[in-house]
Order: structure tokens, then C-alpha cells, then sequence
């Protein structure tokens, strides 16, 4: 797939150069891809995939040529402005600016200069580029060369570790080396290090799932606590472990039992997706990266469109129908070719041991034609698909051009999570004082609601703020500072607060009354603004209520009051004057 590293990275470029000569022959639009079936035809025989993922191909070949169309225009317009200040060298900084900012290739950058007698500062582009992947690299993310090195002499002085996890949580082992934090051989540990054992039930994170957790324990007694386990060069496990162990330690490894379910759920909920995004989407449809833990899944997988919600339900119906059927899930080790052999899914690109383990979901390897499921994969799984017991979507979404995203929880772990979305919906039940059942439509309507109401103060507002009219009066009280009239025909009283707030805004020292009339009723506020020597909102409030019959009240700062509407408003602001 097109991406922005890697090998991803020289596709795109290639398809980027390609979709430029077109546009420099004249083509406007998407060309490319009308040639992939031409393509398929050349090599039909000798790369049978091509033919079979045409028309995913196809997708993403368009995808990806109307996006950098988008790139080349924006990109070639901000060129187009920094050539045109002259010079005869364009610098590295700016260079860089037009890769990172519009994702414009330094290539394309090149030829177009070229073209109007421009170099290129490409060691300023090399400098700026390394200056912003300095930036932006955390520490915590690669090893020091010190580390690889201690590192990579276990990896060559010990025996690879035997992994006996999928069949036992618990194993006794012995204690080959420990090591300190930056990787150091110690003979003694107490604290924080780490630990390689001749045997582990533990996992090490790998295939995307998240390495197991636990206890280590020595003559009966815990003594050590498992907190992850990695194999960062290959065959030996490292085990990240707080606690007291020495070298030649015999211990017994303890795997939290639930944590390793959990995440196995979660693991195998990925395989039971997968295959049913295949049988909705076709078999175009390929995983392109994962994460598991015992909290939840990520799954990406390359699609070049937006799945409808008939065909979500579709996914989501086949899902839960594998899960209640309570298919079988066998894993074997088997040699590598017969993965062709049974049909198993495997990962582009990526290189399996031989032999190696095959996931099974429903059939059996004597019968593979009536399996569900069948991957290479070495990540713990559950025994029986019933043990997902559901998937939860959480969150579903294009991650890039081609590329989409799913994050769910499985199991136990699904549980949890319907259980914390229940007890926050019943505490909104109870707030709303309605069943929960009602929920949803009660929430509904009070949006509905809210929307009316902001949308009918914009009205007022932009009604009760215009300048002059009968609307608005100012005039310039005795201490100097400005008294504020303002008629908001049509508002409810609650609204009168925020208005004035919007017109004391526009002022250093003001004092601002908002009124307006409903069924004979007049609702007014006082606000002022600044310091007003001998002025105070509530003895003002005071007054005007007087006048109408009425009472008012609150701070010297801000008040409010009502009465009676016994006058017209020009009669009202002009007995205001008066009295104000």
C-alpha cells in the first residue's frame, strides 16, 4: 500500500512521478489506474494476484492519483510564489516546508525549479529534515547503541528461550542472566530489571499483541513481579521484572490468568473480523497492522471506500454469528507450503517461520473447505469462538488513502465496557428523570430544543444589537460614562443577561439596560461596566422596578427586576433618561 515510510513510501513515489507525467501530457484527472486491467492482462499466468485484487488496485491507484492532484496543485501554487522572489537557488528550508506541509516531493521540486533555471539547496533540505525528525523522535523510542550491543550479546551467549505458553500458564525455569537497566549482565537483581529464563510461559509482544504480565515465585514465596516481556533482537525473552533473583535462581512463572484471556479474546476477535470484512469486501481485502491487548483491538485493513451502513450491519451480523455458532479453534504447526495448500490468510509482505503455527476457526485441517478462518499467526487464542462472546466497535475510520481502521473490545473485556456505558446511561436516566429506555429520545429533544434556542438568539442578537433605531438608545451620563437602552423586542428573560454582556463588549465604562415585554410583563437588567463613581446596578434596578410596580434585586455590579408594561418603550427609555 502507498504510505509515507518505507516501502509504501518508494510506491507512492512511483505512482506520484508517473501521475505527474501524465498531467505534463495533458491529463487532468485520475489516468493511472485505467491501466492496471492492461497491466493484469501482460502479466496474466505469471502473478495471478494481480488479476484476483484488480479491482482493489484499481481503488487505490485512484485514491491515491486524485489526492496528489490535490497536493500537486496546492503544492505547485506555494512554489510557484517562492520562485517567483527570485534568486537562483531555492533554500533547503523551503524545500522541506513544501514536502512537510503539502506533502510535495523533493523530486517534483527539483524538476519544476530546474525548469525555471532554480537549484535546489538540497543539503538544506537534508538538514532541515533531520533537524525536524530530531524534534519530533522521543528518546524513549529507540535503544542506544550501548543497549543494542549488550543486547545482541545475549541474544548469541544463551540458548533461545522455550516458549511453552500456549499450553501451560505456569512453568518452572531456571535463571540464565539478569540485567540491569541499561543492560548490563548482573548476577544479583533486587528492584527493577530484567530477567531471561531457559523456559517461559509468558508471551512476548509480538504480532501485535502486548507482552504477558505476572508473578515470578521461588520456593513458594512470590518473589518477583512480571510487568512485560519483549524479544527486542529475536530468539531470547526479555522479562521486565521488579523484584529479588539471582543467577541459577530455579523459580516458577506465574501468567495472569485473566490478562492472557482477555487479550486472547481480543486477538481472536481480529481473525473473526477479518474474515468477515473478506466475505463483505472481498479478499482485496488484506490487514495492514494490529494491536492487542486485554482492553481492546485495533485492526487496520486496506479498503478503498467508505463501507456503507448496510454493509457494516452485514460485517456485524456474520461476526456474531461465528461467535454464536461456537466454532473450534485448533492451532497447529505445520510446514509453511501448506498454507497455499488450506487456503490461510497470511500478511503481505510478511515472513513467517517455517514451520509454522496455523489458526483454525471452524472445519478442520482434513476438512479446510468448511473453516471460517484460517491464519498464520502466533498470538494466543481462545479455544472456542463462543469465549469472544461479542465485539464491541468502538471507533471505525479511514486512517489513510486506502487504508481504514477499526478499534473494538472483545470478551471480557466487552463486558466491562457495555457495563460502564449501562451505569453511565442510567445515572443520565435518573438526571433526566426518565427510564432509560428513553434516554436517547429525551436527549434528542433537548438538542432539538438547544438548537432552537441558539438559533433564535442569533436572532435576537443580531436584532437587539443594531446600532440606532428604537431599538438601541446611548446618551452620556453626568459622571461621564454612557447609558445604554436597549429594547430586546422579543427575547425571554433568561436571554437578557447574555445580551447585555454582548453590548457592555463594545464599552470602558457604561451602564447598559436590557428589557423586553411578554404578556404585559416588562423583565429588565442592569449591568455596569467599569468603576461608575456614585452609580450602583442594583439601587438603579431598584428604581426602574418603582416605577413599574415591580421588585428588583442583586449585586452593585449587575441586577435585575420586572413589573408591569403600563407605557410604551419610547415613554420607558425616556423616563430612564430622566431618571438615570
Amino acid at each position: 500500500m502507498p504510505s509515507n515510510e518505507g516501502r509504501g513510501y518508494i510506491l507512492r513515489r512511483l505512482i506520484r512521478r508517473a501521475a505527474r507525467y501524465a498531467k505534463l501530457m495533458g491529463s487532468d484527472k485520475p489516468f493511472l489506474y485505467t491501466l492496471a486491467k492492461k497491466v493484469s492482462q501482460i502479466f496474466d499466468g505469471l502473478y495471478p494476484e494481480i488479476d484476483k485484487n484488480l479491482p482493489h488496485i484499481e481503488e487505490v491507484l485512484k485514491k491515491e492519483e486524485e489526492m496528489f492532484l490535490r497536493t500537486l496543485q496546492n503544492g505547485e501554487e506555494k512554489l510557484a510564489a517562492l520562485l517567483a522572489k527570485g534568486g537562483k537557488t531555492l533554500s533547503g528550508e523551503d524545500a522541506f516546508y513544501l514536502h512537510e506541509t503539502f506533502g510535495f516531493p523533493l523530486e517534483l521540486t527539483r524538476e519544476i525549479a530546474a525548469a525555471k533555471g532554480v537549484s535546489v539547496d538540497e543539503k538544506g533540505y537534508e538538514t532541515a529534515k533531520k533537524a525536524a525528525a530530531a524534534k519530533s523522535r522521543s528518546y524513549a523510542d529507540e535503544l542506544s547503541k550501548e543497549k543494542v550491543q549488550h543486547l545482541q550479546y545475549v541474544e548469541v551467549t544463551y540458548p533461545a528461550t522455550q516458549f511453552t505458553g500456549y499450553e501451560t500458564l505456569t512453568q518452572e525455569a531456571r535463571v540464565l542472566t539478569l540485567l540491569d537497566n541499561e543492560f548490563n549482565e548482573i548476577k544479583t537483581l533486587s528492584g527493577e530489571g530484567y530477567a531471561v529464563f531457559d523456559k517461559t510461559s509468558f508471551y512476548a509482544e509480538s504480532g501485535g499483541q502486548v507482552g504477558d504480565t505476572g508473578h515470578v515465585e521461588k520456593s513458594g514465596q512470590l518473589v518477583a513481579r512480571v510487568l512485560d516481556v519483549q524479544k527486542p533482537i529475536g530468539k531470547i525473552f526479555v522479562h521486565k521484572i521488579d523484584g529479588t533473583l539471582a543467577v541459577g535462581d530455579t523459580v516458577l512463572l506465574h501468567v495472569n490468568k485473566d490478562l492472557r484471556t482477555r487479550a486472547a479474546a481480543n486477538h481472536s476477535a481480529i481473525h473473526v473480523l477479518n474474515a468477515a470484512l473478506r466475505t463483505v469486501f472481498g479478499t482485496g481485502v488484506h490487514q495492514s497492522g494490529s494491536f492487542v491487548s486485554p482492553e481492546r483491538f485495533r485492526f487496520d485493513y486496506t479498503l478503498s471506500k467508505t463501507p456503507t451502513e448496510a454493509e457494516w450491519q452485514q460485517v456485524w451480523q456474520i461476526v456474531q454469528r461465528a461467535i454464536d455458532n461456537a466454532l473450534p479453534v485448533t492451532c497447529q504447526e505445520r510446514p509453511l507450503k501448506d498454507a497455499a495448500k488450506l487456503g490461510a490468510v497470511t500478511l503481505l509482505g510478511e515472513t513467517y517461520a517455517d514451520p509454522a503455527r496455523f489458526v483454525l476457526m471452524g472445519g478442520s485441517f482434513e476438512e479446510p473447505e468448511k473453516k471460517y478462518s484460517l491464519e498464520l499467526c502466533g498470538g494466543t487464542h481462545v479455544s472456542n469462538t463462543a469465549q469472544v462472546i461479542t465485539i464491541v466497535p468502538l471507533k471505525e475510520g479511514s486512517l489513510s488513502a486506502g487504508v481504514r481502521r477499526i478499534e473494538g473490545a472483545a470478551g471480557q473485556a466487552a463486558i466491562d465496557y457495555l457495563k460502564a456505558v449501562n451505569a453511565g446511561v442510567e445515572k443520565m436516566a435518573a438526571r433526566l428523570t426518565v427510564p432509560v429506555q428513553e434516554v436517547g429520545p429525551r436527549l434528542n429533544q433537548i438538542l432539538d430544543e438547544l438548537k432552537e434556542v441558539k438559533k433564535r438568539y442569533a436572532a435576537f442578537r443580531e436584532k437587539t444589537l443594531a446600532a440606532g433605531g428604537v431599538a438601541q438608545m446611548t446618551f452620556t451620563m453626568k459622571n461621564g460614562a454612557t447609558l445604554v437602552l436597549q429594547n430586546a423586542e422579543g427575547a425571554q428573560p433568561r436571554e437578557l443577561r447574555t445580551i447585555a454582556d454582548t453590548i457592555g463588549q463594545k464599552y470602558e465604562k457604561a451602564l447598559v439596560v436590557v428589557g423586553t415585554d411578554r404578556d404585559g410583563k416588562r423583565s429588565f437588567v442592569v449591568k455596569m461596566v467599569g468603576q461608575l463613581p456614585n452609580t450602583n446596578a442594583a439601587e438603579v434596578a431598584k428604581q426602574i422596578a418603582a416605577n413599574l410596580n415591580g421588585r428588583a434585586g442583586g449585586r452593585p455590579d449587575f441586577a435585575q427586576g420586572g413589573g408591569e408594561a403600563k407605557d410604551t418603550w419610547q415613554d420607558f427609555m425616556a423616563s430612564l433618561q430622566k431618571l438615570l
